[in-house]
């Protein structure tokens, strides 16, 4: 898969309807909008924050990599409110979230569960710029498969999570957000 954008999936069931989750990642003033196809969904002129079900998993994807709420990573991939997030709600589910950037070659993915990031990989030009945890056993598996790093956190995703097929089926909810007041981006 060659697109631009992230993704978080959250196994299991969620107490929170899909504005609460997204204000809890940090968005700030989120409505709904339109529904779209998974090809939309994952598209890098997706205004918003497209949000779905699959199966048991809920499913995110935003081309701004979560970087709406207005804060820049300290390390690794995540705003720190979106990294907070992530490791308070895999208490009870199991998550992965990714980045996928073919035009500047880079790619990441974390694995949530038990309350932490267990796992967290960041790749700049084919090569590991961060790294973060001991190596799945899926991981390894596809290292032996796949040696190339290219689209690793897609693959990835389907041996942990859900078939790309099953996801392509569904439709996603757009939600759209206002920017935070006061951000750490206001430079760029």
């Amino acid at each position: 898969m060659e697109t631009q954008t992230s993704g978080i999936l959250i196994q299991g069931a969620l107490r929170l309807e899909a504005e609460a989750l997204l204000q809890r990642l940090g968005f700030f003033q989120v409505r709904p909008a339109e529904e779209v196809p998974f090809e939309e969904a994952i598209s890098p002129l997706l205004a918003g924050v497209a949000v779905g079900t699959v199966h048991d998993w809920t499913t995110l994807f935003d081309p701004l990599a979560f970087m709406g709420t207005g804060t820049l990573p300290d390390e690794g991939l995540w705003p720190p409110q979106v990294d907070q997030t992530l490791s308070e709600l895999s208490q009870d589910n199991e998550i992965y979230a990714f980045h996928s950037q073919p035009l500047t070659a880079s790619e990441g993915y974390s694995w949530y569960r038990d309350g932490d990031c267990q796992r967290m990989v960041v790749v700049q030009s084919g090569v590991v710029s961060y790294e973060q945890g001991e190596p799945l056993a899926e991981e390894e598996d596809l290292r032996q498969e796949f040696p190339a790093l290219q689209a690793f956190s897609w693959r990835l995703m389907e041996k942990l999570c859900l078939p790309m097929a099953e996801m392509e089926a569904e439709e996603y909810q757009v939600y759209h957000h206002s920017p935070p007041l006061h951000t750490s981006l206001a430079g760029f």
